[in-house]
């Protein structure tokens, strides 16, 4: 009987948020990850209100805390960033990372006011 509810369960289909993109994320080259990591940071700085410099510090508070986890996401959905490249980048682990791009998801599914511009900073392409 688990066994047949575990099948079910694997067989339904994926319920699709705004926050999913429907098609592939877009694959940055490795000459084109630092534009790329420049201009979301500009963009969040922007949008969140934070320093571009409290984005890449060790800061832990609420407000720079979710700006950097919807830098994550950006990264990670928009570009298609292995964690391990969007840890290097922010001076952190992978799976601080993959912590990061799940809570900005949740968040986004809870508080549309976070998920509104996240949308929208997914769905944007970063000028050079």
């Amino acid at each position: 009987m688990v066994v047949i509810q575990r099948l079910v369960g694997w067989l339904k289909p994926k319920r699709t948020t705004d926050l999913q993109m429907e098609r592939r994320p877009r694959r940055v080259s490795e000459t084109e990850v630092g534009r790329v990591f420049e201009g979301v940071c500009d963009l969040i700085s922007g949008e969140f209100g934070v320093p571009r410099d409290a984005l890449l510090s060790r800061l832990r508070t609420a407000e720079v805390s979710e700006a950097r986890q919807a830098a994550y996401y950006i990264l990670r959905k928009r570009y298609g960033l292995t964690f391990a490249q969007i840890g290097r980048l922010f001076g952190r682990n992978h799976s601080t990372v993959l912590h990061g791009v799940r809570a900005a998801s949740m968040r986004g599914r809870v508080d549309k006011d976070y998920a509104s511009p996240l949308d929208w900073l997914v769905s944007s392409e970063v000028r050079s």
